[in-house]
């Protein structure tokens, strides 16, 4: 599955109401520029959380986002397995291992 912008789930819910749309990514800007967390630290988290809910195509944007920003895929391997037992089943883990293993793969033939 290619890592592809177009279908966000923001992107869609604006498609359909644009005001809704707009309100939800004024909030979750607003929640990530308001604390003292810095950007690579937020898109951590996320990525953490996409991860353990398996939602494929929110932690292929926000793994793509870190590998650019960066990130190591032995850092995103780690926030990936850290909620293992916790809030992540196994089966869960090792999905969003798959996926990452596939998103460093176009990343690094796209670089």
């Amino acid at each position: 599955m290619p890592t592809d912008l177009v279908n966000l789930p923001s992107i869609q819910l604006r498609k359909v109401n644009e005001q809704a749309g707009i309100h939800y990514r004024g909030m979750r800007d607003a929640i990530m520029q308001s604390g003292p967390l810095d950007a690579n630290t937020c898109e951590l988290i996320l990525i953490g959380c996409f991860a353990a809910r398996g939602c494929e195509r929110s932690f292929r944007v926000h793994a793509l986002r870190g590998l650019k920003a960066g990130m190591s895929k032995e850092v995103l391997e780690q926030v990936v397995m850290i909620p293992m037992g916790a809030a992540s089943p196994l089966a869960e883990v090792t999905k969003a291992l798959t996926w990452l293993d596939e998103v460093a793969a176009e990343y690094a033939a796209g670089s």
